[in-house]
């Protein structure tokens, strides 16, 4: 099966900032947190507009009018919710506008060259999978296997890609 954006189509995204929250689930299947939010939470929470899944495994995006104490309680009582990213790593309010949602729910698709001469510690973008167009830095190689660490939701995440998923940063 293939992982796909279930949320609303990419035309449909607003143009004007709207406020998103990012949930990060323990359940290795995102879609079972997305029915349980939608059928726990959603129908006693107006101001929870929108449960957006994920095409990156492991977390689910909420559309709110705006976050409140009671619907932030209500998400993390959620079976399989390990927390909702309310603050980045410097402890500033996480701040995701449609923009940033837009390139994660709906990556471009482009052709693009990969070289496959790199190294320790260069800097790399990712060409293909959910999070296309990601820039980090490569952490170790092995063989075919290359450890990434992405800046994402103003957090440094650690991920493991092949050779092909990536080409040397601009």
């Amino acid at each position: 099966m293939s992982r796909e954006a279930v949320c609303v189509e990419e035309t449909a995204i607003p143009r004007r900032p709207r406020k998103w929250l990012v949930v990060w689930v323990h359940d290795t299947e995102s879609s079972i947190v997305k029915e349980r939010i939608e059928a726990e939470v959603k129908p006693y929470h107006e101001e929870l507009l929108e449960v957006c899944l994920s095409q990156t495994e492991g977390y689910v995006y909420l559309k709110v009018k705006e976050p409140n104490f009671r619907l932030l309680s209500a998400l993390r009582r959620v079976k399989g919710v390990g927390g909702v990213i309310t603050r980045d790593y410097n402890g500033l309010v996480l701040n995701l506008d449609s923009a940033d949602i837009q390139k994660l729910l709906f990556p471009p698709k482009k052709p693009t060259q990969k070289k496959t001469d790199i190294q320790k510690g260069d800097l790399v973008r990712i060409v293909s999978g959910p999070l296309t167009d990601f820039e980090g830095k490569i952490l170790w190689i092995n063989g075919e296997t290359v450890k990434v660490e992405l800046k994402a939701f103003n957090r440094r995440i650690p991920i493991e890609l092949s050779r092909s998923e990536i080409e040397a940063g601009t």
